[in-house]
């Protein structure tokens, strides 16, 4: 509920903005270093997308708290391309540009366009949940290999979402989709719980 309605009366792009800064502190910070991340994904809006200045505002902050663009990440929604027009495309090229790597999120949810994905610089596709939720059916694991096929073909990484159970992570593993993710490994948490929850998973 929350999110539809900072869309609609425009709060999401101050939201977006604090979420930047505070991921920027966070990479900035001896913390990052000292757990060993790579990078952090920050998932943007189809509202957020759509803004012309979307790029400057990023790369500014970036450079505010003297951080790499190679240790940011943007994922954007599936319904974001399916509305874009040249302001999209001019976005993510100029991100790319600057070292920021993009993926599609939400993958398969209704919005699919082939062709548009072909010509987006995206270096990864995560999957919707909802192919770990029917992930017991033969037609839709069809389909999930499929997808994985193509992606690999395309020099795209893939990621699952919303993976639950140690079964599915052993199928997609199987299945050799490069990332997993879902509440079988953690739920969301607060930046001190996250930091502790990496030192001791990863010790």
């Amino acid at each position: 509920m929350f999110l539809p309605a900072a869309e609609k009366n425009g709060m999401i792009h101050r939201i977006g903005e604090f979420v930047f800064s505070e991921v920027c502190r966070f990479i900035a910070s001896k913390t990052f270093d000292d757990i060993g991340l790579e990078y952090v994904e920050v998932n943007l809006s189809a509202a957020e997308c759509m803004q012309e200045h979307l790029s400057e505002t990023i790369i500014s902050t970036l450079t505010k708290f003297n951080v790499s663009p190679s240790k940011l990440s943007i994922s954007i929604p599936e319904t974001a391309i399916s509305q874009s027009k040249s302001q999209l495309t001019n976005t993510l090229d100029t991100l790319v540009n600057a070292g920021v790597s993009i993926t599609l999120d939400d993958f398969g949810k209704g919005y699919s366009n082939l062709q548009k994905i072909s010509q987006l610089p995206f270096r990864a596709i995560k999957l919707d949940k909802s192919f770990a939720d029917n992930s017991n059916y033969s037609k839709a694991n069809i389909i999930l290999e499929s997808i994985l096929n193509l992606a690999k073909a395309l020099n795209l990484e893939t990621v699952i979402g919303g993976v639950e159970t140690e079964a599915s992570l052993k199928q997609f593993e199987r299945l050799n989709c490069d990332y997993v993710q879902g509440y079988y490994f953690a739920e969301p948490m607060p930046e001190e719980n996250f930091t502790d929850f990496i030192k001791k998973s990863f010790r």
